[in-house]
């Protein structure tokens, strides 16, 4: 469109009179370009004001005081607002109920995660698909990093080559042998969540076609076509080759994996599109365009939840069909607040503002080549003038006075009376 708008508004100058062409033909020349740069339009143009006049209109009961009502039913908005985000012991209804914190247990139990939408006449995932799904729980799982540790150790001591191959195919099963061990002896390490976590998910899967994570919801790509908006695309920030690198992707399906003692985790299942070499995306400085032709890593297709970050795709039009501009939108009534350091030490911060008394250090300048230092210490804080420097300024100060006053009066005096008479 970028290219060929020009042409087409040359055209309907030839089929349309003068009086076609506003002020808003020609703006579409810059959409395109404008598109590309900002992306959706939603946070950035004035449909979000005129939406908002409308709902300050609906605030309006008295109409012979509009701007009264107004004004009234914003601040008790705002200041109901205030309470349910600021103070404690309030609820706040989400946009998106995701269920809020699950309290104490293991990070995969307990992520802040409401899947969404059963999935209709889906086939049951296959053993080897469940196994990779509990593979990526295990590997993903914080509390199982030192048994992974362990586990790498010994791998490296005995046999060594590929560890993480070999890893990937006996964890599992050691994991498992080694938690049941340590339940029988009665070790506290063996608690009901690690152990349950050890010896695998139930047989049936939950599959889902949406789910609502940190007040966002994702959907998958199927139920993705059935609505306008997008909310299958997603992001995650990883490492490729020892290097930070994105992985680009789209959710296909929602699972859910029961264990032993009410434990549940989400998982994503995603595919990713292939951007391992730089002909496959294009960064720029506000642009970030991928090739969406081909996929990689179909063997790792899982993600948690609380990993990605939603994401949208649109049309990259100068790179062609298979292109698409990635854009990062932050959702409505979501903050990227950094956590407060508690370190108990906030009584001894002062609130003052800060207030520099002196200036210690010297800037040193150099003059003919060699490092001289200035400072305010060299020159004396107090100069006392003597009464002859003010006698001499005061004289000077009159003299001048006076030839001003000579210099007016010659100049009235030159000027020349014009009912005067000259004789003839």
């Amino acid at each position: 469109m970028e290219e060929q708008i020009v042409l087409i508004l040359c055209k309907l100058e030839r089929i349309f009179p003068p009086a076609f062409f506003d002020v808003m033909v020609p703006l579409s020349v810059h959409l395109p370009r404008e598109a590309m740069l900002g992306g959706p339009v939603q946070y950035r143009w004035m449909y979000p004001i005129e939406r908002f006049l409308k709902t300050l209109k609906g605030y309006v009961r008295n109409q012979a005081r509009p701007e009264g009502s107004i004004a009234e039913a914003y601040i008790v908005k705002e200041c109901l607002t205030f309470c349910s985000m600021y103070l404690r012991q309030t609820d706040r209804v989400e946009r998106y109920d995701d269920g809020g914190e699950r309290g104490p247990g293991m990070s995969v139990f307990t992520q802040t995660v409401r899947p969404i939408g059963p999935m209709p006449r889906a086939h049951d995932p296959s053993q080897r698909e469940r196994d990779n799904a509990h593979w990526f729980v295990l590997n993903n799982c914080p509390e199982v990093e030192p048994y992974l540790q362990e586990h790498k150790k010994l791998v490296q001591d005995q046999r060594g080559g590929d560890v993480g191959q070999i890893q990937r195919k006996e964890f599992v099963e050691w994991f498992k042998q080694r938690m049941n061990q340590l339940r029988t002896l009665g070790s506290p390490e063996a608690f009901d969540e690690m152990w349950s976590l050890a010896n695998g998910p139930r047989s049936l899967v939950n599959l889902y076609q949406g789910c609502d994570c940190n007040c966002i919801r994702y959907h998958t790509i199927d139920r993705e076509k059935c609505r306008r908006r997008q909310s299958s695309g997603l992001v995650v920030e990883g490492e490729y080759e020892g290097v930070k690198h994105d992985y680009y992707g789209y959710i296909c399906k929602v699972w859910e994996l029961s264990y032993r003692h009410g434990g549940k985790v989400v998982l994503f299942e995603c595919e990713w599109y292939n951007t391992s070499t730089k002909h496959k995306r294009n960064i720029e400085d506000h642009v970030t365009s991928i090739d969406i032709t081909g996929r990689w890593f179909k063997d790792d297709p899982f993600v948690l939840p609380s990993q990605v970050t939603q994401v949208f795709y649109v049309n990259d039009t100068s790179r062609g069909k298979n292109w698409r501009v990635v854009e990062r939108v932050k959702p409505r009534g979501v903050w990227d607040v950094p956590a407060k350091q508690d370190d108990g030490d906030d009584d001894d911060v002062p609130n003052d503002a800060f207030q520099q008394d002196e200036t210690t250090f010297v800037v040193p300048v150099l003059v003919d080549g060699t490092s001289v230092q200035y400072s305010m210490d060299d020159i004396d804080l107090e100069i006392v003038l003597s009464d002859e420097s003010v006698d001499k300024d005061g004289q000077d100060e009159d003299e001048t006075l006076a030839e001003y006053e000579d210099d007016e009066e010659n100049d009235v005096h030159s000027q020349e009376d014009d009912d005067m008479e000259y004789d003839m």
